[in-house]
């Protein structure tokens, strides 16, 4: 089918206008095993579960696709979101790897249950909103992790990371995003313009740099 052939169809929520359809090429796939790879650190002997719903991109991207693209084991809850139900998954299969939105860490901090005793942890990664400073210091001190925070759009997959893997590890800045992931070039443009970059202290947009990505 080729690189530009077309294996998903994924509609973005219409958070800036009505739902937009998102066609996904093959290609997209070496994006995805990077992530999987580089920001969430998958290893062949984790036990890895992405806690996100197939039917948003973080999930379908790297919960689906992404393992599978590595031929490495994820886990797939059948089920609505419960502070009970996601202890007790994370305990009963002895998960290392595990990956969900900000809210499901404030909703497990918010439960009033205590964490199992026997988590096996090595990673914590979240994506699709703001990560607070306080959650990540909540993990730290009850997942025995810290969540590390990631990037990215629908149309792009994640592109920047506070990523897992030892060779782009490094200590978590609070408020930020990370860095590019390899094979993404991501600058700071101003807003009034697309050939300036934005100084440090002024807001800007994030975009990437489509030539020194190719």
């Amino acid at each position: 089918m080729g690189g530009d052939g077309l294996i998903v169809e994924l509609f973005t929520s219409g958070t800036a206008g009505t739902p937009k359809a998102v066609p996904i090429p093959l290609r997209a796939v070496a994006g995805f095993a990077m992530y999987q790879q580089f920001g969430l650190d998958h290893r062949p002997t984790d036990v890895f579960w992405n806690a996100a719903d197939p039917g948003w991109a973080y999930g379908l991207y790297y919960a689906l696709i992404g393992p599978l693209a590595l031929g490495q084991r994820g886990l797939l809850l059948n089920g609505l979101f419960s502070a009970e139900s996601t202890w007790e998954v994370l305990s009963r299969f002895g998960v290392t790897n595990f990956a969900a939105g900000p809210t499901v860490y404030r909703k497990l901090r918010a439960s009033g249950i205590p964490a199992p005793a026997d988590l096996r942890l090595r990673c914590c990664s979240a994506a699709g909103e703001p990560l607070p400073p306080d959650v990540v210091d909540w993990a730290l001190e009850t997942l025995g992790v810290p969540v590390r925070d990631h990037y990215g759009l629908t149309e792009l997959g994640m592109v920047i990371a506070h990523a897992w893997h030892p060779a782009l590890r490094e200590e978590i800045k609070p408020g930020s995003m990370g860095r590019p992931l390899p094979g993404w070039e991501m600058k700071i443009l101003r807003e009034d313009t697309n050939s300036a970059q934005a100084r440090v202290d002024i807001p800007g947009r994030v975009v990437v740099d489509i030539a020194a990505a190719r």
